[in-house]
Order: structure tokens, then sequence, then C-alpha cells
């Protein structure tokens, strides 16, 4: 039911292994045969702000957690 997952990420945070976790599951090999064309990407972000995950929905609702 996605049809994108953008990553951004402080790679000094803390929290850092759960967010890299989620891009794995993401990027898996039995996610891509499910889904082959979404696209979920990761990114280093400025290390002052949290690591964010945005999420776009099928009905086109963006979630960023």
């Amino acid at each position: 039911m996605l049809t994108k997952v953008r990553m951004e990420f402080n790679a000094l945070e803390p929290r850092l292994a759960s967010s890299m976790e989620f891009l794995a599951q993401c990027n898996a090999r039995k996610a891509k045969e499910s889904k082959p064309r979404l696209p979920a990407h990761g990114q280093a972000a400025d290390p002052r702000p949290p690591s964010t995950v945005t999420v776009t929905f099928v009905k086109g609702v963006e979630v960023t957690y």
C-alpha cells in the first residue's frame, strides 16, 4: 500500500540502527518482489535534526515519522 519511502538520517544519532533496519526491510528481496517499483531511498542529513522517515501511501497521504 506504499508508493514511496524517503528516509533522512543523522549518522550520529543513537537510534540510527532502527532507521537503517527499516530501510533494509524496504529494500529486502521479498519486498522488492512484491513491489518492484517502490522507491525506497535513504540519505544522510545535517547532524542536528532527528532522523525522519516519510512514507507516501497509495491514496496520496504522506506521513512523516
